[in-house]
């Protein structure tokens, strides 16, 4: 099968999994540079015979959008589904893209998002086994479940111990127990007991809107808190910046005192690793770390305005049930279910 025909088939199980045997009424929201990526997502609806949908382009030289138009809104009333296929822009996460999703929620309108997709994706990740990537969600979360501590280490120099808070999520391409995803998807989401968590943090994956990393990044933690962070002074300066203008948060002057916010790993075996972060997260055996506001507010709310993610791409993963049981979940980025 060649590139365009995996890309096709893959745009085509995105779809299903918004459709609504009653009412396919599909919305289609993409930026401009992310044309590439709409045309198979098109082709596809097409061969599905949906014909109850609108596609809605947002210009460049409209953004960053700082508000969600009305002819939007109304659009959004009554439809099944909106699929948002956009490049990232930091400043439009608070001001449109949440917005965005709340009014899905509101109105009961699956929203599912892509955050810096490429043709490609739609060939990997996205054109996954969806059943088999819920069913190793499930199970990875079983298992967090019944954790009394997680350990983890890395031969750069993580070496990290911590308990989780009760409630985590199992974040599966299929829609049963959400009305919003992210594609590609497959991860599993916990909050660490932020006064349980301690130790050292070694980065040396790609980071939300920076990418690729020149050099791994040292955090150091106590009780949930960063008390030091190494790394390239220019990237370290870039993220501050970022998450200043993320969220507007006014209380955030420097990169130590963050707070920890997320535990996740990634459960899509179809997933293959690049420099975007939002596609990392999900491939097996990596895991991820979030700083800020807690992911899913599955945490304590201490009321951030910005969220960032950290990969480990080779972790180790110990999973503590008992004094005298202990589960080896991934060893050296390799997931071991």
């Amino acid at each position: 099968m060649n590139n365009e025909l995996t890309y096709v088939e893959g745009a085509k199980k995105l779809i299903d999994s918004v459709k609504d045997n009653f009412k396919d009424q599909i919305i289609i929201l993409s930026t401009e540079s992310k044309t590439d990526v709409c045309q198979y997502v098109l082709k596809a609806a097409k061969e599905l015979g949906i014909n109850d949908l609108i596609y809605i382009l947002v210009p460049d030289i409209l953004r960053p959008a700082k508000n969600v138009p009305t002819p939007l809104i109304k659009a959004i009333t009554g439809a099944t589904a909106l699929i948002h296929i956009m490049d990232r822009l930091v400043e439009e996460d608070y001001a449109f893209n949440r917005v965005v999703r709340a009014i899905c929620e509101k109105d009961r309108c699956k929203y599912l998002f892509l955050y810096d997709c490429k043709p490609n994706y739609l060939g990997e990740g996205i054109n996954a086994d969806y059943e088999a990537v819920d069913r190793k969600a499930k199970k990875v979360k079983e298992i967090l479940s019944n954790a009394i501590e997680v350990v983890v280490s890395s031969k750069l120099g993580t070496s990290l111990s911590f308990k989780l808070y009760d409630i985590m999520k199992a974040r599966s391409p299929l829609f049963r127990a959400t009305s919003r995803n992210q594609a590609p998807e497959g991860e599993v989401t916990a909050c660490p007991i932020e006064k349980s968590f301690n130790g050292r943090l070694v980065v040396d994956g790609t980071l939300t809107s920076l990418g690729k990393i020149k050099q791994p990044m040292v955090w150091d933690f106590k009780e949930g808190q960063v008390i030091n962070v190494e790394g390239n002074k220019q990237e370290l300066d870039d993220l501050l910046k970022i998450l200043k203008s993320q969220g507007g948060d006014e209380k955030l002057n420097s990169l130590i005192g963050m707070w920890i916010a997320e535990f996740a790993l990634g459960t899509n075996d179809w997933s293959v690793y690049d420099e975007n972060n939002s596609n990392n997260e999900k491939v097996s055996g990596t895991i991820h770390f979030g700083m800020g506001m807690t992911a899913g507010n599955l945490g304590i709310d201490r009321g951030e305005k910005y969220h960032f993610d950290s990969i480990v791409t080779k972790p180790t993963v110990v999973v503590e049930e008992s004094e005298d049981k202990e589960i080896k979940l991934i060893e050296e980025g390799t997931l071991l279910i």
